[in-house]
C-alpha cells in the first residue's frame, strides 16, 4: 500500500490530482507520515486586483497538503470542513510552500495544521481542516 513515510500514497494521489497539480505548478517538496510540504510559484494568474495572489489559490495549496498529510496516516482526503487565516500577502513570483501536520488521527475524526509561507520565511496563512473517515 504505501512505505513508512506515506509517499506511495501521495504519489498517487498527486498523479490522480495531475491536472490541478500541473496548471497551478503545485510541487511537493517533502513527504513523512503525518506531514506533508506542497510549495507553489505564484505566476501573473493568480494575482488579484490588489496586485498579490488571490486567496483561492493559498486555500488551494493548504487544502491539498492538508488532505496528502491525512492520507499518510490513513485519513481520508477529502475535508469536510476548514478554516484559512490569511496573515500577510503574497507577491507575484513569490514562492509558497504550505508545510501540514496531523495534530490528530482518530477512528473516524481527523484534524490538520497548515503554515503557508512566503520565500522570505514569513507566514502568510494558516489553515485548521477536519476530515472525516468512513
Amino acid at each position: 500500500m504505501s512505505n513508512d513515510n506515506g509517499e506511495t500514497i501521495v504519489q498517487r494521489m498527486m498523479a490522480a490530482d495531475a491536472a490541478i497539480l500541473d496548471r497551478l505548478g503545485i510541487r511537493l517538496v517533502s513527504v513523512e507520515a503525518g506531514s506533508v510540504s506542497l510549495a507553489m510559484t505564484v505566476d501573473d494568474t493568480m494575482i488579484n486586483s490588489q496586485g498579490y495572489c488571490h486567496g483561492g489559490y493559498l486555500y488551494t495549496l493548504a487544502d491539498t497538503a492538508a488532505a496528502y498529510a491525512a492520507a499518510t496516516v490513513g485519513g481520508a482526503p477529502g475535508t469536510v470542513d476548514a478554516a484559512i487565516s490569511y496573515l500577510r500577502p503574497v507577491r507575484r513570483a513569490a514562492v509558497v510552500v504550505a508545510d501540514a501536520r496531523v495534530v490528530k488521527a482518530g477512528a473516524r475524526v481527523g484534524h490538520c495544521e497548515v503554515h503557508v509561507k512566503r520565500n522570505d520565511g514569513e507566514l502568510a496563512a494558516t489553515l485548521r481542516s477536519t476530515w472525516l473517515s468512513g
